[in-house]
């Protein structure tokens, strides 16, 4: 069955997929509190998706500067971003939203307020021939304020 946006179907993509806690995120011992501290993460933005049939995302970060809390910047900041290695892959950062990415491919510019994403993309194998750039770890939009 195909989904909205082709194939594969959203339940094959769903299987591919994980939601991780952001780093330093410690999950209480207790189901129900650590459901909850799941719940807030989500609803906070501090959850990265992780197409998880291309590697691992250990080692992947977001460097902001401090000073606001862990999901917001200030219009002029940059931001580093930490993108682990992916075996013999190609991978690229790909910015939506009120950012643009610096010359040396790792370094966002946060240029106006609103959302900024921050995605990391990999060159593989195409559905039929060649070769295709597909998401690979998607985190939680960014705020920039003035």
């Amino acid at each position: 069955a195909h989904d909205a946006h082709g194939t594969p179907a959203y339940e094959t993509e769903f299987k591919a997929l994980s939601m991780d806690l952001e780093r330093g995120t410690d999950l209480p011992v207790n189901a129900e509190a650590a459901a909850q501290e799941v719940l807030s993460a989500i609803s906070t933005g501090r959850t990265t998706c992780v197409f998880r049939c291309v590697g691992e995302a250990e080692g992947f970060a977001i460097v902001r500067p401090s000073g606001l809390g862990s999901r917001e910047v200030r219009v002029g900041d940059r931001l580093r971003v930490e993108v682990p290695p992916v075996g013999a892959a190609t991978s690229r950062i790909e910015i939506g939203g009120a950012g643009r990415l610096e010359p040396d491919g790792r370094t966002v510019l946060a240029t106006r307020p609103g959302a900024l994403l921050i995605e990391v993309w990999v060159l593989g194998p195409g559905a039929v021939y060649g070769e295709a750039w597909r998401p690979w770890i998607i985190p939680s939009p960014i705020w920039v304020k003035r």
